[in-house]
Order: C-alpha cells, then structure tokens, then sequence
C-alpha cells in the first residue's frame, strides 16, 4: 500500500466518502485565496482607514460644542504682529485686474540661502513685475545670507508670512531696542542703556536670536514687521476646484476661522490632539495637515474649502495633499528649495525634478538610442553620462527637415512652464540637402534651409528656456551606397557629397552669425577622410572618388551613422560643453537626489522627496564615476 493510500485510510469514513472534481478543488482553493486576501486587506488597510476616519469623524463632532473647543474664546489682540491679510487682487493669476499670463510662484523656508533662491527663481522663469513671489514663512537665519534674502524679497515686491523665525526675530529685536532696567550681570555696568544694549542686560533669551535682530538693517526689520501671520490669498479660477488659497508658515487648526487662528502656534504647529483639537509644537498627535484635509472633504461645498500651503516641516520634507501642500524640503540643511506655481488657468505643478538636454533631429538622434539595434547611440551615451543629473530627452522624427521641425515646435519643445531646458541640440540638414522626387520631397532649398534654422533658433518655446544652444552639422554622404538604396526604391540619386557640404557650411554660418556653438560633424569626418578647405577634385564619399574606408567606418548606409560614428558625436557634443560651458559638464554637476550612503541627507528626506523639484545641495557636486568631456562614459 503506498503512503499517499495509507495516509487516506487514517481518515474518517465521512470524509473519506466526499470527494470532490478537480475543477472544484481548483475553484475551492481560488475562493480560499481570494477570502485570505480579503482579510488581509481589512486587517493591515481597510480596518485602520476606517477606524482613523471614525476618530476624525468624532474630533470634527467636537466642532458642535462650541463652548468646549479650542479657539472658542475670544483671541486677544496683538498689536505687534499683522494677524491676517489679503493679497491684492491684482496680484492673482487669471483676475480681470491682473496680466493674463501671470503666474503665482509659492516658495518654501529659504532659510538665508539667497543663491538657491535666485536659481529657484531662474529655474521657474520667473519674471519681475509679470508673477507675484509668496515666501511661506522662515526667510532668514541658519543660512549664509538673511540681509540679501529680504532684499531680494523686497525688490522682487514679494509677499511673506510670518514664520517663527522671523517672530523670534523681531522679539528679540523689540528688547534690544527698550528700555528697561535689567538686574547687573556679574560684569555689568548697573546703567540702563537704549537701542542695542549689551547681551549683559539679559538674564534670559536666545543669543542666535539677537545677533539675527542685529545683523538686520532697519528697512529689514520694517519689512518682516509687515508680514502677516496668515496671507489669504484667495481663490484663483480652475485651482483645486475652486477652493481659495491660504500661505501660512506652519500650519492651521481645522473648524477654526483665519481671524481666530492661535498666530503662536500658526507659526509653529507640527501635529493636533484628535480629541481635545488642540494643535501643539510636537509630533504627539495627528499631524496636523491630515485632520485639515479630512475637514475640508467633509464639511465645505468644493467652493467654499480652503488650501493650506505653507512650510516649516522640512522632517517630512515636501508633502502635497488635496487641501495643503508642505514647501519646507530642507534646504539649508543641504536638501532642496521647492517652489509652487499656480499660473492664469488655475493649473498648479511643482517644477519637474530635473533640468533637461533636449536633442531635436531627424532620423539620425531618432536612432540615437541604439543605432536601430545596431549599437548604442549618442542619445544614449548622453543619457548615461548625465544620468542622476539631467534628463536626456529624444526629440528625434525620422524623415523630418527643417519646414517640419518649424510646423511642430510648439509641440516637441515644452514651455519653460513645463520644462527647464539646460542644452538643447539642432541637428537638421541630412534631409532638407536631399534633391526633391515626385514621390517624397523632402527637399528644403538651401536659403529656406539658412532662414528656418534661424527661425527655430529664435521660436518662443526655445528662446523662453534661455538654454545653451548646440548647432550640429549634417554628415557627409556615401554617394554609392546612398545610390544603391535609392535606386532600389526607384528614385535618381537624392543626396551627393558637394550638396551636403553646402548645408554643413550653411549651419556654420548661421551659428557664427548668431553666435551659437556648432559641432562640425561633417569636417570632423571628412578631415579624417583626407578632405581639407584647400580640397581640389572629387570631395570623399562622391561617385568619382576613390572609395573611403574612412567613410565607411562612420556612415553605416552612406548617410546614417555606425556605432563609431555615434562616438564621434558623442566626443565633439562633450568638447562643446567643456569648451563652451565647463559648469555643465557632468562631472561638475551635483546629483539631483541623495546618493545612497548620504546619511545626512537621508536623515532629512521625507517620503516624498522622490518629486522634489530642485537641487540645492550646500556640499560640494559627488561624482559617481562619470566621464568627462574627452572621455565617453560607455564603450561604444
């Protein structure tokens, strides 16, 4: 008897006597697995949702027991402090009294780092006097350069709120300048003394918070004295469905009215006691954003809700909700500055997590990737050599000529709204030097030629990135081999050497002309080739020339480059770079996200960091192994 027998035999009759298809068995186990996953759901997902939704439920219940809530006193006045305001309306994308493209661009604790603020600024294309600057609070102190934070704020005509920073600020700054009758230090002059009395005369305080009050001119201090506590900004048509737009610094107790709000601890509430509503500095309760936005979905009609944003968090780092949107994502910390826009329509983004190099063309960068399967490509070394800096970004169209390039700018270039483009390379002429046929005229006589070049160059969605410009020379031909695919198709030969040529020299002239960089392929192959300016006879690659290995080892098809072509590109492309621009060279560019082993920076990431929009770190760039200019970072 086997075991499989036996083991059925130790069973009871009853059971033994059930039995069951295979098809059923198959079904029953389906249900089985389908019930545990049920469960499990409810267990680790459904169950603690619902249960923190019942509590929430239960807090807002509070909101009824108006004699029992926090915030139900009266709040007394404080004459040292603007408690509330309203920004002008003017000032608001898409109002009838503001410019139509104007943006509204919300920019968490600066912290005194006035040089990442201004490339913050660059990298969203901010323009003075077009788009209005909110700063959510904690401008100054910890970082290089307060004064020139509030400069900056000031000539740019920015709104602020009042962080905690700036409240410790101008309190110490109030005390220095009273007078008062202190009791005598151990080595001080017993004499009361005005304006900025010595650090003697303090039995108490912060000493960081006086040197910050001292280090403050006295248009600074006016300036931070007019920041209010609260900024209500008010409603921007097509924002998160209409609801209006509060900047505080650290946050706001749900139920409560903007005029009631407790501005001691709207400057420095981190988490809410569920029950008791009663927000606090610590991190013991709720934090305060999610009871925020559990009020805001269940008690307002859409048009009637308010979106907090605001900052001062920088341990949870940027942290977006439907009705609140956390800005402080440590920058003086070595972390990031993060900027909100909000533009005329209402559409709100944070700034894309990476600049780009953008590489518009035909068929040649289209195949940049892996030379159609035939090897890897210049898109690709590019990519690599960037990779954990910018975004490499392939905006190649087979067949595509300049005429095309122009018609569909508007599309493959995005808007410095939606973009940052670093470099972007221009790399036309292989189609537009072809000869027309009655089938296919790809054909762009060679002054069109000259005139859409100095078009794209000039379009509104290139010229708005102010990017670092690269015009790339079309390759020279193998007449030959280019015949032979030609002929197959049933066309005359459609490119020849000495045409080319007139186009690689047109893109020469247009660059020295409007003084952009070009990367000379066409002479970089041809010098190889035996060609020179002084050239007589039959240029390499035509009909009546002798054969080319050279050519041959660049040009895969007679016009369309081999692995060691793209290397070649790849190569003029860095010396560009390093010639022309150094800074952007990889190896000089600081990683956009934390390396792995970056304890620090670790240590004040949040969550969400993996959608932070900028790279401000305070260290010096890493490198990670990268290439240099002369060096490719791949074996092609």
């Amino acid at each position: 008897m086997s075991e499989k027998d036996g083991f059925s035999a130790s069973l009871p009759s009853w059971i033994r006597q059930i039995s069951f298809p295979r098809r059923v068995q198959r079904y029953l186990l389906g249900y089985a697995v389908f019930l545990l996953a049920c469960w499990l759901t409810w267990l680790y997902y459904l169950q603690p949702a619902w249960a923190q939704e019942r509590l929430y439920d239960a807090s807002l219940a509070t909101l009824n027991e108006k004699e029992q809530s926090f915030g139900a006193n009266i709040r007394p006045e404080f004459t040292d402090m603007i408690h509330l305001k309203s920004l002008d309306v003017e000032l608001l994308p898409g109002s009838k009294k503001s410019k139509d493209d104007r943006r509204l661009i919300v920019v968490g604790d600066v912290h005194g780092c006035k040089d990442e603020l201004s490339k913050l600024l660059d990298k969203v294309k901010f323009v003075k006097g077009k788009d209005h600057l909110i700063l959510a609070g904690d401008m100054i102190a910890k970082g290089p350069d307060s004064r020139g934070v509030i400069d900056m704020a000031m000539d740019l005509g920015a709104d602020a709120a009042r962080g905690n920073w700036e409240d410790r600020t101008l309190l110490a700054h109030d005390s220095l300048v009273a007078k008062v009758h202190p009791l005598p230090g151990p080595q001080e002059d017993p004499n009361t003394k005005e304006d900025f009395l010595d650090e003697e005369s303090f039995s108490h305080g912060d000493y960081k918070d006086r040197a910050m009050a001292k280090e403050l001119d006295k248009k600074h201090i006016e300036w931070l004295q007019k920041c209010p506590v609260i900024l209500k900004v008010g409603g921007i048509a097509g924002f998160n469905g209409g609801s209006e737009i509060v900047v505080v610094h650290a946050g706001l107790a749900p139920g409560i009215d903007l005029d009631r709000q407790d501005p001691f601890l709207v400057m420095n509430m981190r988490s809410i006691d569920v029950m008791t509503r009663v927000p606090s500095e610590d991190r013991n309760g709720e934090p305060w954003e999610k009871l925020w936005n559990h009020h805001q979905s269940h008690t307002h009609p859409a048009a009637q809700r308010q979106t907090v944003i605001y900052g001062h968090d920088s341990k949870t780092g940027l942290n977006m909700n439907k009705y609140s949107k956390g800005l402080d994502s440590g920058c003086v910390k070595g972390g990031e500055l993060t900027a909100f826009v909000v533009d005329q329509n209402g559409k709100s983004k944070i700034a894309p997590l990476y600049d780009q190099i953008v590489l518009f063309g035909d068929s040649i960068t289209e195949f940049g990737e892996t030379n159609n399967g035939g090897g890897i490509g210049y898109v690709a070394a590019l990519r690599q050599a960037y990779i954990r800096r910018l975004d490499v970004v392939n905006r190649g169209f087979s067949g595509y000529n300049t005429d095309l390039a122009l018609r569909v700018m508007h599309r493959a270039i995005p808007p410095c709204s939606d973009a940052n483009i670093r470099i972007i390379g221009l790399f036309f002429g292989a189609n537009d030097s072809c000869f027309p046929t009655e089938a296919n005229n790809q054909c762009v006589p060679l002054p069109e030629f000259k005139s859409n070049m100095i078009k794209i160059l000039r379009h509104p969605n290139l010229s708005g990135h102010n990017a670092r410009m690269i015009l790339i020379t079309n390759p020279p031909v193998i007449e030959e081999m280019q015949y032979a695919i030609d002929k197959a198709k049933g066309y005359p030969l459609r490119r020849t050497a000495e045409n080319t040529k007139k186009y690689a020299e047109a893109i020469r002239e247009v660059g020295k002309d409007l003084g952009v960089p070009v990367v000379d392929l066409w002479s970089a192959i041809m010098l190889e080739a035996g060609w020179n300016p002084t050239f007589q006879g039959p240029i390499p690659g035509c009909m009546d020339a002798p054969r080319s290995d050279v050519l041959t080892k660049y040009l895969i098809d007679g016009l369309h480059l081999t692995p060691v072509g793209y290397q070649l590109l790849y190569n003029t492309i860095m010396e560009c770079i390093a010639r022309c621009w150094p800074d952007q060279l990889p190896d000089n560019l600081p990683f956009v996200l934390p390396r792995w082993d970056d304890g620090d920076a670790w240590k004040m990431c949040g969550e969400t960091d993996a959608i932070i929009n900028h790279r401000m770190r305070s260290a010096q760039p890493q490198s990670n192994g990268g290439s240099s200019a002369g060096s490719p970072p791949i074996s092609l």
